[in-house]
């Protein structure tokens, strides 16, 4: 029996371009060693009867209902622009055990307290593990619901089926379609997943945190095209041997690129730091 070959193309993974045959420099970003060999997978998602909707006046759009959620961490709703509107999505990347799953779990027990419902699916770590981290971290998390899923499908149906305000999903690089050949982390699985829990996210009105690894080089892993997909982009830094954390928009639709929050990592979780310029000028009298 002859069995079918399956078609692969070489993908570039800053620009998603496909070039017509395997190169060392992609043609349309110039970026060097950037091409992926991704498996063609042609969609079978239905095509939907397109809704025509009658163009309103600008200065007749209502905001009523566009209230944004604050989490109380000060630094944290003034680097996301003060705070975080239904509908967006935020990519927040850093380095393995920088502190990323930490800030985002205690940033979903600040937006808990407040009585909105938080969905926390988890790719990486089990319901029990991330209940030992709320609890060292003092979260009761009476409206935090945990998903355990990496099916890109099942998460899309538990977010049909639930009214969530929050929705944070640790890791993207964790989330595949099962009709890809190719495993959850490449390009294409991370492109397909992204593109439909952003666009869910729009649809339903709840909002979206993607949590995103960084590679060795200090960018986001996976394709350059999830920064444009998204409405903000931040980084979480800093040094694992130290306390002080950074954390750093480097794209924000609806506040500025230029905040900066400060954290100390503590054994009781992250404390912001009310004053950021004795941190910065600490050292400054040492030197003088």
């Amino acid at each position: 029996m002859i069995e079918k070959k399956i078609k692969t193309a070489f993908v570039c993974t800053e620009c998603v371009t496909i070039p017509p045959s395997r190169q060392g420099q992609c043609r349309e970003c110039g970026g060097w060693n950037c091409l992926a060999e991704e498996q063609i997978v042609k969609s079978s998602r239905q095509s939907k009867t397109a809704e025509i909707e009658k163009p309103q006046k600008l200065s007749e759009v209502s905001l009523e209902k566009f209230s944004g959620f604050e989490s109380g961490i000060c630094e944290f709703d003034r680097v996301l622009g003060g705070s975080l509107l239904p509908g967006s999505s935020v990519l927040l990347a850093g380095e393995p055990g920088i502190g990323k799953s930490t800030l985002i779990l205690q940033a979903a027990g600040a937006y808990a307290s407040n009585n909105l419902n938080v969905l926390y699916i988890s790719g990486e770590e089990s319901s029990a593990q991330i209940k030992i981290r709320a609890e060292r971290l003092s979260i009761k998390g009476k409206n935090i619901s945990i998903a355990n899923l990496t099916d890109l499908h099942s998460v899309l149906a538990v977010l049909d089926s639930g009214g969530y305000h929050l929705v944070i999903v640790d890791s993207i690089q964790t989330i595949g379609n099962s009709q890809f050949d190719s495993p959850p982390g490449t390009v294409g699985q991370i492109r397909e997943s992204a593109g439909r829990l952003i666009e869910l996210a729009r649809e339903k009105g709840f909002a979206l945190f993607l949590i995103g690894h960084v590679t060795k080089e200090g960018i986001v892993a996976g394709p350059k095209l999830l920064e444009h997909m998204v409405d903000a982009v931040l980084y979480f830094e800093g040094d694992s041997q130290h306390f002080y954390r950074l954390l750093r928009p480097v794209k924000n639709r609806y506040g500025s690129i230029f905040e900066l929050g400060v954290f100390e990592m503590t054994p009781s979780g992250l404390r912001p730091v009310d004053n950021p310029s004795n941190f910065f000028l600490s050292g400054y009298s040492e030197q003088e």
